[in-house]
């Protein structure tokens, strides 16, 4: 009858516990549904000025190819020519032949094949920045998945420990009555009050690591970061499985974008090497004028072709073709640096997600089982007087050090599949 009653107390404890910590998130709006994973991402990735200032960017470079690909704008040249300023002829129209007012027009011819590098260069500073666009969206998402898998797994931590604080209290007043009626000893008292210390430290220590981390998905999600926060998953989801299994094999792979960046600024500096070598082409203009002259003089017609002399190549072109070379293979060893370093930390990624699901099979199927059965089982030996409560006392801090272990195990395999998504 009165381990009934002791059962009792420690469910009520444990329900009042568990209502004091919800009582916060109710307070904040009681119709609030709690925060899930994918509903996280979704608020972050929602009017993020980083997002819409990379597609600004390409907007940009794709306006600049269409007028790269124009002549340049013809220029209009109207003045006067061989005015007098001096003797009795200054500043007369009608006295010199040589005097007339011109208008005329003047356009650069400058090549196609010039203006088609151009054009293709600014095309790929546009890829690029649709690029940079999407690895900054898969990132967002990995960082706000993991301070919302931060903030849950302290949550959980911190609920866990408030149930064990509650069942530890009902204990200790169960070891009190005995302890009154010469059933127990005083040190088993001390025994539940160390327990009970160790155990509100551990749970100072994740309230603490749940308010770090809600603040630090506040950054990506505002106010929505105080909601209550959805469960962790049960187990590994099959999705994330097929990726591991996918993220395998090299032919399945999508093109990541960063590798997709370097590749179009690689493209868009050999297109700046086609364009210096070009330099050497010489370009030319042409303009027609038309000059009024006076006091019945005849008018004139001026038709002229202007062509650049390309004047010590050497130093000069060749060198700003050298210059831009230097600087196209820079961008492919760039390339091919970003391509190890996300390869390698692709390795990383699969090795994780391994080890997580190991250790979340040998948690769920061994650990976990063991210490609960060895926990009912000095319960029951307890209750009946034939061990101290200190075998009790070990095989609850044990329980709750399995508990903890599967959630960090759970939370780790969370982590491995939000870095495996990373690299879909």
């Amino acid at each position: 009858m009165y381990t009934s009653r002791s059962a009792r107390g420690a469910k009520a404890a444990a329900c009042f516990v568990f209502a004091a910590a919800l009582l916060p998130a109710a307070i904040c709006g009681a119709d609030a549904q709690p925060l899930t994973l994918a509903e996280a991402e979704r608020l972050a990735l929602r009017a993020q000025p980083t997002l819409a200032a990379f597609e600004r960017a390409a907007d940009a470079s794709r306006e600049a190819a269409i007028a790269e690909r124009q002549l340049p704008d013809p220029r209009l040249r109207a003045g006067i020519v061989n005015l007098p300023v001096t003797t009795g002829d200054a500043f007369h129209f009608d006295r010199d032949d040589q005097t007339m007012v011109a208008i005329g027009i003047a356009q650069e011819m400058v090549r196609q094949d010039k203006r088609e590098a151009s054009a293709l260069r600014q095309e790929a500073m546009a890829d690029a920045s649709l690029a940079e666009r999407d690895a900054e969206m898969r990132r967002i998402r990995r960082d706000v998945a993991l301070a919302w898998l931060d903030a849950a797994a302290a949550t959980q931590r911190r609920e866990l420990l408030e149930r064990m604080t509650a069942e530890l209290v009902t204990e200790r007043d169960v070891v009190k009555a005995r302890l009154a009626a010469a059933g127990a000893e005083v040190r088993e008292v001390f025994v539940i009050d160390a327990a009970l210390a160790a155990t509100g430290d551990q749970r100072e220590s994740a309230r603490r690591d749940e308010r770090r981390a809600r603040a630090m998905l506040a950054r990506w999600i505002g106010t929505d970061a105080e909601r209550p926060l959805a469960t962790l998953p049960a187990e590994a989801d099959g999705a994330s499985d097929e990726l591991a299994q996918r993220l395998r094999i090299p032919a399945t792979r999508d093109v990541h974008p960063q590798v997709a960046e370097a590749r179009a600024l690689e493209l868009a500096t050999r297109q700046d090497v086609k364009r210096a070598a070009l330099e050497t082409e010489r370009d030319w203009s042409w303009e027609v004028s038309y000059g009024k002259r006076f006091a019945g003089r005849s008018d004139m017609l001026t038709v002229q072709v202007d062509v650049p002399l390309s004047w010590d190549a050497p130093n000069r072109q060749n060198r700003r073709t050298a210059e831009k070379r230097a600087l196209a293979d820079r961008a492919q060893l760039l390339l091919v640096d970003r391509e190890r370093q996300l390869e390698a930390e692709r390795q990383a990624a699969l090795i994780d997600w391994e080890t997580a699901v190991a250790r979340d099979d040998v948690q769920t199927r061994q650990l976990l089982p063991a210490t609960d059965a060895r926990l009912e089982t000095s319960l029951a030996a307890f209750r009946t007087g034939r061990v101290p409560y200190v075998v009790v006392a070990e095989a609850r801090r044990a329980a709750i050090d399995a508990r903890l272990q599967q959630l960090t195990a759970r939370t780790d395999l969370a982590k491995a599949a939000v870095a495996l998504r990373y690299f879909e």
